[in-house]
């Protein structure tokens, strides 16, 4: 009966063992999409590295950019590029959430595009000054391709300056495996605004800042 008990023991062993290769196999697999996609990311293939990348809504706009970033035609090519190349990035942990999703722990270093949001806002805000004092009559439409132009133009002066510095921040990256038997990034806003050296996050900062101060 000892003997027998032993076996049953030794059974549930290996089943609990064989169990947990299998969830680290699972894990490797979703780093190695993790990984594809910093990778191609570096090297400015963004067409490659977009097909890690889940096509949740919460990508849209993430994704719609990105489609364009390999068109050389495209004003801010080169400044994506430059941008996009200095990232760098080390997984800290992971954590099987299930069979479908594993959770990691990545340290993101990039640029840190701070100054350039504050810039974006001095122009945007001198836009704005001169529509409710009536001193232009550009439409809404014209002041969104104005902006562009003008972070692209204040983005590429800030990646030329001896001043730039870098910036890291840790974020909790999900892959998840997709009905295709693809793991797949999904990129919330915290990953995003780490791969875009937190411009995002620091302009929306400064707009509500200036909100309440002008309620």
């Amino acid at each position: 009966m000892k003997k027998f008990f032993r076996v049953i023991a030794l059974f549930a062993l290996v089943a609990v063992m064989l169990l947990s290769l299998s969830g680290c196999g699972k894990a490797e697999e979703a780093q190695e999409s993790v990984d594809a996609m910093f990778a191609h990311l570096q090297k400015g293939d963004y067409n490659s590295a977009i097909e890690y990348i889940s096509e949740m809504k919460s990508s849209k706009d993430f994704l719609n950019c990105a489609n364009k970033f390999n068109e050389e035609d495209f004003p801010a090519y080169e400044m994506h590029k430059a941008f996009f190349e200095s990232i760098d990035y080390k997984v800290l942990s992971a954590e099987k959430v299930s069979a479908v999703e594993v959770k990691f722990e990545v340290e993101i270093e990039a640029l840190d595009l701070n100054p350039v949001a504050e810039e974006l806002f001095k122009v945007s805000e001198q836009y704005n000054y001169m529509a409710e004092n009536n001193e232009t009559e550009i439409t809404e439409e014209e002041l969104s391709e104005i902006l562009s132009q003008q972070m692209i133009d204040i983005s590429k002066d800030y990646l030329e300056s001896p001043d730039k510095k870098n910036q890291k921040s840790t974020v909790t990256v999900v892959a998840c495996y997709e009905k295709d038997k693809v793991w797949r990034v999904y990129p919330d806003a915290a990953l995003v605004n780490a791969l875009t050296g937190g411009v995002y996050e620091k302009y929306n900062e400064i707009v509500n800042e200036y909100i309440e101060k002008n309620k």
